[in-house]
């Protein structure tokens, strides 16, 4: 079973960060509402990224065997968080320790608002 080709959709998905995403870090926020006025450069500490909160995982993957589990696979792969690109590599050190899901953002000392300002509780 080749799983590029979904990791590469997985991948994409999560690399297009905009206004519709619900959930996003008080940094992230802040560069959504300034976007209009201000141009970031993608390389930059500000750029925006959007963090699968669930691992994908090729091992996952393969052990998936059911439509029920590929539909509920696909439901984890779209919820994201909107961070900047320097939450970003904080988080992939917690990711690169085992430490996934919300306990993430709690670890690298991640505020997650919603789409209003209001923060949301992990």
């Amino acid at each position: 079973m080749r799983l590029q080709p979904l990791l590469n959709w997985a991948k994409i998905r999560g690399e297009n960060p905009s206004e519709r995403q619900r959930s996003r870090t008080a940094p992230a926020a802040f560069k959504i509402r300034v976007a209009a006025e201000v141009t970031v450069i993608l390389r930059s500490s500000d750029a925006l990224h959007a963090d699968h909160i669930h691992p994908v995982t090729t091992k996952h993957l393969k052990s998936l065997k059911t439509v029920q589990q590929w539909t509920s696979a696909f439901s984890r792969l779209e919820e994201v968080v909107c961070v900047t690109a320097a939450e970003n590599y904080r988080l992939e050190e917690f990711e690169r320790a085992g430490i996934t899901v919300l306990e993430k953002y709690a670890k690298a000392k991640i505020t997650i608002v919603d789409s209003r300002g209001r923060t949301l509780e992990p």
